[in-house]
């Protein structure tokens, strides 16, 4: 009796899988992971023009490509979490290669004789970085890239997986997950665009990537801590990309088969997922395919999102996420385009106050209030904030589970597209603004970024 009592007894206190707390040890990754990352998205520019010797141009594109191709290679990391690894290996072991990629760069910065001799003279006396200190450094940076890449790719899911999607309470909290993931990522974001740019900038960038990897090999602890509360994916070794190419292939072949009055006569594959309700119903849509301000205006405003606007919209809608995502990301590209229009207002009203001061190529101060550039922050703020988390949700909501990581990997997809064009633009305009030096006409803007830079450059220890 008393073996049958302590069996019963434990089969009791055995944990509930899943849920909120589970979603905490998440939240935490997100924000240190987050913490590392985006504090070298702003600033390495200023490492690649100061301490590599690269031009003002090379620096900048080869910041872009690097932003790029992060958020390009959660796709890869997608496609691994759902045939090979769970979402929760994914993450470790992705994890581990962003420490790698850190340490490498830490390296590098702190021995002298891994980075060119620093530049007396941009013009005549600067050395350029020779072919096996640039291979360093692009190996430490690309084995962050794919780091971040496998994490921003099976993390998301991982965290949304903890609910069940059936169940009419679980359903809700998983909308309110994707606000307070997004909320964690700024909260990290703000740490990195203050408190490692400081250290890079008063300590050096050795401490720097140093403080990085610390950041992340903690935020591999804090994941691992709730491992015994997951709810875990296993893999059945399809991939997704060939589920995808297979409905391309029956829709070729079936084109000129009419389509059933019944919908059910729609679904001719029974498998484990379709036993699982997870059969996308037929409707009458698309029948040819049956910066540092923004992310704090987006850490405020996520939670007043979530606990005030979610309720309120709910009780007019019915719907339990206040409004469906695909209005979520209407609303945000909406008040994207408002931010630029606004923008673009600001902008000539600072030039005519340049202009009204004779203040045009001075490097001081204009007498116009920094608190003007507020406003397009609010703007753009609220946009990414309707944007980005909507697009998270409606592309996790929206899969089947074997491509839950490849599906919100594709949600950060838009950013990679935008560096890309970035580093495109850069490069032209670098090229018409060479003709322009060649003819003499304008040097004065790109003589003023590099001295700002300098200037950046001067307030670090010396390399």
């Amino acid at each position: 009796m008393g073996i049958l009592r302590n069996v019963d007894i434990q089969h009791k206190q055995q944990p509930r899988l899943g849920g909120t707390r589970a979603t905490v040890f998440v939240f935490a990754m997100s924000a240190l992971e987050t913490m590392a990352f985006v504090s070298n998205g702003v600033s390495l520019v200023t490492y690649f023009y100061g301490y590599m010797n690269f031009s003002l141009t090379k620096s900048a594109t080869a910041l872009t490509n690097f932003m790029g191709t992060a958020f390009l290679l959660p796709l890869f990391g997608g496609f691994i979490s759902d045939t090979y690894l769970s979402r929760f290996k994914t993450c470790l072991i992705f994890g581990c290669l962003e420490i790698v990629g850190f340490g490498v760069l830490a390296v590098q910065a702190h021995f002298k004789q891994l980075r060119p001799y620093p530049c007396k003279d941009k013009i005549n006396q600067c050395e350029a970085a020779t072919t096996t200190q640039e291979a360093i450094l692009f190996t430490g940076l690309y084995l962050v890239a794919l780091g971040t890449g496998g994490v921003k790719a099976a993390l998301p899911a991982l965290g949304a997986d903890q609910f069940d999607e059936n169940d009419p309470e679980e359903a809700a909290s998983l909308s309110s997950f994707f606000n307070w993931y997004m909320f964690s990522f700024t909260f990290g974001a703000i740490f990195g665009v203050t408190f490692v740019v400081w250290i890079s900038t008063n300590l050096g960038w050795d401490w720097s990537f140093g403080v990085c990897a610390i950041a992340v090999a903690m935020a591999i602890l804090f994941l691992s801590m709730g491992k015994s509360v997951y709810r875990t994916n296993v893999p059945n070794g399809r991939s997704p990309l060939a589920r995808i190419l297979q409905v391309f292939v029956a829709a070729v072949r079936n084109r000129n088969v009419a389509v059933p009055d019944k919908a059910e006569e729609l679904h001719e594959i029974h498998d484990k997922e379709a036993e699982q309700n997870e059969i996308l119903q037929r409707t009458n849509q698309f029948k040819t395919f049956n910066s540092s301000n923004t992310i704090t205006i987006m850490f405020i405003l996520i939670p007043i999102y979530d606990r005030f606007f979610v309720p309120l919209a709910r009780k007019f809608t019915g719907i339990p996420t206040g409004i469906t995502q695909l209005q979520r990301v209407a609303v945000g590209l909406v008040l994207s385009s408002i931010s630029m229009a606004v923008s673009g207002i600001i902008e000539t009203h600072r030039k005519n106050v340049a202009i009204k001061n004779t203040m045009v190529d001075s490097p001081g101060p204009l007498p116009i209030s920094v608190f003007w550039l507020g406003i397009q922050y609010a703007i753009f703020g609220m946009a990414d904030m309707f944007t980005l988390v909507g697009l998270l949700e409606f592309f996790y909501g929206e899969s089947s589970s074997g491509m839950k990581s490849l599906s919100t990997a594709i949600s950060w997809c838009s950013l990679a597209f935008g560096y890309y064009t970035s580093t495109v633009v850069v490069n032209v305009v670098n090229k018409y603004k060479k003709v322009e030096v060649k003819q003499g006409e304008d040097i004065g803007c790109v003589d003023y970024v590099e001295e700002r830079i300098d200037v950046s450059i001067d307030r670090n220890s010396t390399p």
